[in-house]
């Protein structure tokens, strides 16, 4: 008859026996002090000495063996093998690296584990989150990587024990003076760019490694920090739980996905709605927001842990500046300790929200109280194809009270009958007999609905599965919110895209306040604020995309002037920051909940292929009778239509708002005109004579004139002296751009779609994730056998957590590793 609790031992033999005799040593040492039966994983043991070996060890210590092939898979493939072949309840699991600490270890695990509303416990638990950390150690390995980067003492004393591995060159510098003094030299006579400077090349950078061919492609959806979780070296739990979790392929990406993925171990407890618990050597059982100050894993002198591990004891190794780093990735703005930065080379570890907020997020959502009745808008013309595309996109959704309102704006061929053929009667459709311009078409299709919350949506768009209960998950969470403001997936249809024209699938950030968030909250005011005045500024800081917002009915009356929801050239542009700014509670969402498609009759086609002119022609917006356009008119410069556009667009709101001090900045958008010509000219002096270019100058103020030549200059000077000249022009154009925040595309597919309803199908059928290994060990998939992006060197990926065990990453028991 087995006992309720089985302690699970791997000794693996690639490690050595020293390993297992330290094990073993210390279990004789500390009794348990709980009845159990000890298995131990013989992993990769083949010959007769060897179990020998194991038994000699283990002399006087009442066991039983379980052997398995090395090429199981790792740690976590090995204790599910061994929990398939046991009939105990409970699994109390240990790596290899475990030495126990305290007498009745087993005892104080059990006591906790026993309590009601208790899933998990464990000897160590962290916040850390591979994404975030990810993030940092992949921009530290991409900046020591340039030959621009300047020496910066600060990343050699926070991060000696990646530099060490991978740019020894620069830790040279932080050991001697005189090698420190000559690349200070250097960094000077080349003009070499800082930390901070590079910072802002890295976005595009980081969204390729999460692309469909990036290096840490699998890693881009696990949760993000704060992450808690157990963390595997001594962990003990009901043995039903831990096979329930699913684990696929025998990889390190897999098992480090199964401790701390989006759903592993730790997570599918909290989504039952049972806690999480870290029991010290003091036989205390921590709840979750006390483990950054418990004296556990990467807390204080770590003197409260009731087992080690190589993790543990290489982090008593590292010098004061490393031990900071690494409990900033792990507990952050979480813990008490006022000495950590809770940035790390611009990647946040703010304690932005709650504990209990976050694991909130973790839990399986409460049943609908009610299904709200929906509006999807769409105003079309010409497009009958697109719009049943995108009609498809709703009618398939398992969700019942909705109604798309269809505006059909003097389509040559009427899509009446299309429609009426799809038989269902929450698809209505109105007729213009007459082309209106755009703004108006939108006005006709919001007319025609009645739902409690309405999203726009353009005929080549479409929302993503799962929306309507998404939407209503959150109006329940947060009481009803004017706005919901989300995330979108991007569908390029094929022939859209110079470069990329079989067309691609991608994650779109909306806004810069989605940074380092991946899970729902209330927009503070003030940042509500912020991001209105940023694009009144001409400096956006969010993207102004329809079927990002959802609306609220009230919200939406608000809105209204003169009876019209939407005014001005741009009307998705005017109806963002309008929304925005009169919204009392605004929820940002950071999952995708709709596409946003550009298909080659999409006014976004024309925009990346300089054939604005017949984008334009779709607007149909008439200049001629626009009251303020005539106002500002007198302010505009002749280069880039779409920037006065946009302008003009700004001075709407600002009237709206109604406050003197909230005014569009003219000023910055003539810069933005003068800089955006004088890039497209290649001549240092014949600019002006163009037609164009003397139409521009005599338009300008003398201090206008004067900017301009000291640009034009720089500009020059960068082409031809870039060493010194090339940062002086980078500043310019970040100084004299429309964007603070430019959205990054992580893309997940490339040519594998034709129509969006295709995306539509794969993301029901589970969401755009990598795959990590091929379910058929002899052959690899297409997406697996991948190249790794260049921005990601494949030599300092696999050694990069901190937290896996030594079998995960192969290095040495007690020497620090990479992250």
């Amino acid at each position: 008859m087995p006992a309720k609790i089985a302690v699970i031992y791997l000794a693996r033999l690639h490690e050595g026996f020293q390993s297992f005799e330290a094990f073993a040593e210390t279990y004789r040492k500390h009794p348990a002090g709980q009845e159990h039966d000890l298995v131990i994983i013989c992993k990769g043991f083949e010959k007769p000495g060897e179990f020998a070996a194991i038994g000699a060890i283990f002399t006087g210590i009442r066991h039983k063996i379980i052997s398995m092939p090395d090429d199981i898979g790792l740690d976590i493939n090995a204790y599910r093998e061994a929990a398939l072949r046991i009939g105990n309840e409970f699994v109390c699991c240990l790596n290899t690296f475990t030495l126990l600490r305290t007498d009745n270890w087993l005892a104080k695990l059990w006591a906790n584990l026993s309590k009601p509303g208790i899933g998990m416990v464990g000897a160590t638990g962290s916040f850390e989150s591979l994404f975030t950390s990810y993030k940092v150690i992949n921009f530290l390995a991409w900046a020591a990587s340039q030959p621009t980067a300047r020496f910066d003492r600060a990343s050699t004393q926070q991060f000696g024990w990646l530099l060490n591995q991978f740019a020894p060159h620069t830790m040279r510098a932080a050991k001697s003076k005189r090698y420190r003094i000559r690349r200070l030299l250097g960094d000077i006579l080349r003009n070499r760019s800082s930390m901070a400077r590079l910072q802002g090349q890295m976005s595009q950078t980081w969204a390729d490694v999460l692309g469909y061919n990036g290096g840490l492609r699998e890693f881009r959806d696990v949760p993000q920090f704060p992450n808690p979780h157990i963390r595997s070296n001594v962990f003990m739990m009901r043995r039903l739980d831990m096979l329930s979790v699913p684990m696929e392929g025998t990889s390190k990406y897999a098992c480090c996905r199964f401790e701390s993925g989006p759903d592993s171990l730790s997570i599918s407890m909290l989504s039952k709605g049972l806690d999480l618990v870290v029991v010290g050597a003091d036989g205390i059982g921590y709840r979750m927001d006390q483990w950054p100050t418990c004296g556990g894993f990467r807390s204080g002198d770590q003197s409260n842990l009731l087992a080690s591990d190589n993790q543990t004891r290489a982090y008593e190794l590292l010098t004061d500046g490393e031990k900071r780093t690494h409990q900033t990735m792990t507990w952050g703005g979480y813990s008490r300790d006022p000495r950590l930065d809770t940035k790390l080379l611009g990647v946040s570890f703010e304690r932005k929200a709650p504990l209990s907020e976050r694991i909130e997020n973790f839990m399986a959502p409460k049943k609908l109280g009610r299904e709200r009745l929906i509006s999807i808008a769409i105003p079309t013309h010409d497009r009958l194809d697109l719009v049943l595309d995108a009609i498809k996109t709703i009618t398939h959704q398992n969700y019942d009270n909705w109604e798309i309102c269809v505006f059909d704006n003097a389509s040559k061929n009427p899509i009446s009958p299309a429609i009426a053929a799809l038989g269902d009667p929450r698809i209505q459709v109105k007729r213009s007999e007459k082309f209106l311009p755009v703004t108006e078409s939108w006005n006709g299709a919001i007319d025609m609905t009645k739902g409690e919350f309405v999203t726009m949506i353009g005929d080549d768009d479409g929302i993503a599965p799962g929306f309507f209960q998404r939407i209503n998950y959150l109006a329940d969470r947060f009481d009803s919110p004017d706005l919901i403001f989300s995330n979108l997936y991007q569908f390029m249809h094929p022939g859209v895209v110079p470069g990329k024209r079989q067309g691609y699938v991608a994650g779109l950030q909306m806004a810069d306040f989605f940074e380092d968030r991946d899970y729902p909250f209330v927009l503070d005011p003030k940042e509500v604020r912020r991001s209105v005045d940023n694009s009144l500024r001409m400096r956006r800081s969010f993207m102004f995309n329809m079927p990002a917002f959802c609306c609220s009915r009230d919200l939406l009356e608000r809105m209204r002037i003169d009876g019209r929801v939407m005014l001005s050239p741009f009307p998705d542009y005017y109806f963002a920051n309008l929304a925005l700014h009169l919204a009392k509670k605004v929820v940002g969402e950071p999952r995708p909940l709709a596409f946003q498609g550009v298909s080659k009759v999409s006014f976004g086609f024309t925009l990346m292929n300089a054939k604005l002119d017949d984008g334009f022609k779709v607007l149909n917006h008439d200049v001629a009778n626009d009251d303020i356009y005539r106002e500002v008119s007198k302010r505009l410069l002749p280069a880039s239509r779409y920037h006065s556009e946009y302008i003009v667009t700004m001075a709407y709101v600002a009237r709206v708002i109604g406050d003197k001090a909230r005014q569009p900045d003219f000023k910055h958008y003539r810069h933005v005109q003068m800089w955006q010509y004088l890039k497209s000219h290649k001549s240092l002096f014949r600019w002006p004579r163009t037609e164009k270019g003397r139409e521009m100058w005599n338009m300008l103020a003398p201090d206008e004139k004067r900017w301009m030549l000291r640009a034009n200059l720089v500009r020059k000077l960068s082409t031809r002296f870039p060493r010194f000249w090339e940062p002086a022009a980078q500043r310019l154009d970040q100084e004299s751009s429309a964007y603070l925040f430019e959205a990054k595309q992580i893309i997940y597919r490339l040519g594998e779609h034709v129509t969006l309803f295709d995306v539509y199908k794969e993301l029901d059928s589970g969401p755009f994730s990598a795959t990590i290994e091929s379910k058929n060990p002899g052959r690899k998939t297409a997406k697996s056998s991948r190249k790794r992006s260049k921005t990601a060197p494949a030599d300092v990926l696999p050694a990069a957590d901190q937290h896996l065990s030594r079998e995960q990453t192969n290095g040495s028991a007690e020497r620090p590793r990479r992250l």
